[in-house]
């Protein structure tokens, strides 16, 4: 079983990755979809939120054990990037995953 840690972009909370979480799941795996902070339905907005921030907030629901798949949408490629150089004691165990979901517009009339 692989828990993959789901983190959307910087216009997405972790709903997002519902459906990709409910067909992990189906299929045997574990899916942590993530909202990131100042993303939240009521964001805090008395405290500052960087990078950083968002990295922390990765690392803290990566599990400590098993093996682990970062997936990244857009913004977030920076935040799944930046984990195992904060936090390389999951270096060996981890692999990550960053896409983007450009919308290609088809000419009218074609």
């Amino acid at each position: 079983m692989i828990t993959f840690v789901l983190v959307p972009g910087a216009c997405h909370g972790g709903w997002w990755y519902e459906p990709l979480a409910r067909q992990l799941e189906h299929d045997g795996h574990a899916a942590l979809p993530i909202t990131l902070a100042g993303l939240e339905d009521q964001p805090r907005l008395d405290r500052l939120i960087t990078l950083n921030t968002h990295v922390d907030q990765v690392a803290a629901a990566v599990p400590a054990a098993g093996q682990v798949a970062l997936v990244g949408h857009s913004y977030a490629g920076s935040v799944i990037t930046g984990w195992p150089t904060a936090y390389p004691r999951g270096s060996p165990r981890w692999s990550t995953s960053t896409h983007s979901c450009p919308r290609t517009a088809t000419p009218a009339g074609s």
